[in-house]
């Protein structure tokens, strides 16, 4: 089972050519606001080394009974990946493509972050996709009152 937690708005500017899923390690009042559904993605970002990834600006609201610092809310989230997904990601940078954090979700127990790999839309193709969305809508309505 899935429950969507957060999701990026800035997914609609960029056209995915793949997902990947990875865990992230949290604290356990990360964990609990994260349930509360007090986080956004707005914003966040990923850096990726050689020897793992993180996840960089993850706004979360503290959890009401933790005693939690602005630094401990700030600070970069690592992102659970294997070898061959880092280098892969890493090779995918390097080719010119962006690695936006697409959602965050509970898939089981587990909380996973969609990292999509793709290439920013230029403006008439976001307007082209704004017109296939308007007709769709159009269409459906039209056809619901006749």
């Amino acid at each position: 089972m899935i429950e969507e937690v957060a999701a990026n708005p800035q997914v609609r500017n960029y056209k995915f050519y793949q997902t990947i899923e990875a865990g992230l390690v949290l604290q356990g009042w990360e964990v609990k606001s994260i349930r509360l559904f007090k986080a956004s993605l707005r914003g966040t970002r990923i850096v990726l080394t050689p020897r793992g990834g993180w996840l960089e600006g993850l706004k979360l609201q503290p959890y009401k009974y933790a005693r939690v610092t602005l630094e401990m809310r700030q600070q970069p989230r690592r992102l659970l990946l294997n070898k061959k997904e880092i280098l892969y990601l890493l090779t995918k940078v390097k080719e010119g493509y962006f690695l936006i954090p697409s959602r965050l979700y509970w898939r089981g127990k587990k909380l996973k972050l969609e990292i999509g790999v793709g290439r920013k839309l230029s403006k008439w193709r976001k307007k082209e996709r704004l017109k296939e969305k308007d007709l769709k809508r159009q269409t459906k309505f039209e056809l619901s009152y006749s």
